[in-house]
């Protein structure tokens, strides 16, 4: 197996920690030599990624292209031309160094094939997480979500994908610069892009999210 190139893009809160970049370049054959690389380009990312044990920390997911390595080969999966790599960190504000008892869950991997039934409610029923992420299936270009969310989540913004959130059960609440948005079950709305908001339930509250493939949960 040959190295390859690859680039491995930034979550916003770990991009001080490279020079402000939101994507770099590496080489390896497999995951655990990219992030290595990368690791020794700058160093200052290796205490947010891994702990003492020299293990990925468990607030640290990591995508090839669309799937989650925890269901792939783990740090072993091997690259190939044209993978990339995503480090979404599960943190809840703060630093990624001190992450909140309650971390966000994030899982970017496609749960439903076409065609499969999808039991939203047994999905959402059985999370036992404060703020979950994932990702249902894909239509077309685009991605259905369920988000299973209590407390709140960090200000951001999508520079290039507008968002759209229907509330399943629940009350979502979406800040916004000077006003907030508040959505009870079966109503939803959408979140232009570009525009800077900040999603929080006061109680546990089941939602369905629709977006671009592409777009990185946490923001620009």
């Amino acid at each position: 197996m040959k190295s390859v190139a690859t680039r491995v893009h930034i979550p916003t809160p770990l991009r001080q920690y490279a020079e402000g970049k939101p994507s770099i370049e590496v080489s390896g054959r497999s995951v655990a030599d990219a992030l290595g690389e990368l690791t020794r380009q700058y160093p200052d990312l290796r205490r947010h990624l891994y702990g003492e044990d020299g293990r990925l920390r468990a607030f640290v997911n990591v995508y090839v292209n669309d799937e989650d390595i925890r269901y792939l080969e783990r740090d072993n999966t091997p690259l190939a031309e044209g993978d990339s790599i995503s480090i979404v960190p599960s943190i809840a504000g703060g630093s990624a160094s001190a992450p909140e008892p309650y971390p966000y869950v994030t899982l970017l991997n496609i749960l439903h094939q076409p065609l499969e039934l999808i039991d939203e409610k047994a999905l959402s029923q059985s999370c036992p997480h404060k703020w979950y992420n994932q990702t249902l299936c894909r239509v077309n270009d685009s991605v259905v979500r369920l988000g299973v969310v209590q407390g709140e989540y960090h200000w951001h913004k999508h520079d290039e994908d507008d968002e759209f959130f229907y509330v399943v059960e629940g009350e979502l609440l979406i800040d916004l610069e000077g006003r907030t948005i508040a959505l009870t079950a079966r109503q939803g709305t959408v979140v232009p892009r570009g525009v800077v908001h900040r999603t929080r339930a006061p109680q546990r509250t089941v939602i369905l999210m629709v977006e671009n493939k592409g777009i990185v949960p946490t923001g620009n």
